[in-house]
């Protein structure tokens, strides 16, 4: 009995100790634990595998756990690759550029003249931006969009899941630049034209056609390096 416990000892600290994982103390041990039970050295076979030890077994096991940040973090990479890859890194892509803009359908925003589909291809450049009262940013656009509805350029508001009596302060309060607006309730309408968040601009030519569609407000440097150059496309 001590024998076996005294291999059995020998062989835990093989295991915890020897670096190499050299199946030689293993061998050894297991040696000792069969003469202990009378079959000798040959009496319990050992399968000699060179280099086999604990840490192969817990190796597939762990492996893939430490792998895994490194392949989150390439996988991150990868991606912000490709988006800075694109000829504009800060345009999200639109399938929808460059063919017809989806009908509307929308409600009543106020005494308003009702944004319909028909004014979105009745001749001319014009501009769709999607808005809400509780938008942050779509204040800071206005102004922008004021000037450019000052200049005789056609804006289109579509007021997104709003409360209609704050989105009809909110143009009380900062002034109203939308020839004609309404209001997109539920936000389908913005599903249709792939809206990520408001606000978002389109400019659309005179056949309803998408020139640009640009995400985030329309600040004084948007309009000349974005907005306006599309507008001159639009008008070709």
């Amino acid at each position: 009995m001590a024998r076996i416990v005294s291999g059995i000892r020998y062989l835990t600290k093989q295991l915890t100790e020897q670096p190499d994982c050299s199946m030689s103390g293993i061998d050894e041990a297991a040696g000792m634990a069969a003469s202990a039970r009378g079959g000798g050295s040959d009496g319990w076979p050992v399968k000699r595998e060179k280099g086999a030890c604990l840490g192969k077994y817990i190796n597939p096991i762990v492996s893939p756990l430490l792998l895994l940040p490194l392949v989150i973090f390439f996988g991150m990479a990868a991606v912000f690759f490709a988006g800075m890859s694109r000829e504009d890194p800060d345009a999200l892509p639109s399938a929808l550029v460059g063919g017809q803009a989806p009908p509307l359908n929308l409600t009543q925003l106020g005494s308003a003249r009702l944004l319909s589909d028909e004014a979105l291809r009745d001749g001319g450049v014009k501009l769709v931006n999607f808005w809400a009262s509780w938008c942050g940013p779509c204040r800071v656009e206005h102004p922008s969009l004021e000037a450019l509805s000052k200049e005789g350029i056609a804006v289109y508001g579509v007021n997104y899941k709003d409360d209609p009596d704050k989105a009809l302060a909110f143009l009380a309060e900062l002034g109203d630049p939308y020839a004609a607006a309404g209001a997109d309730r539920n936000g389908r309408n913005a599903i249709d034209w792939g809206v990520y968040g408001v606000p978002e601009t389109y400019v659309l030519d005179a056949d309803g056609n998408i020139v640009l569609r640009f995400a985030g407000p329309v600040t004084g440097r948007v309009m000349r390096e974005k907005i306006r150059p599309a507008m001159d496309r639009a008008g070709k």
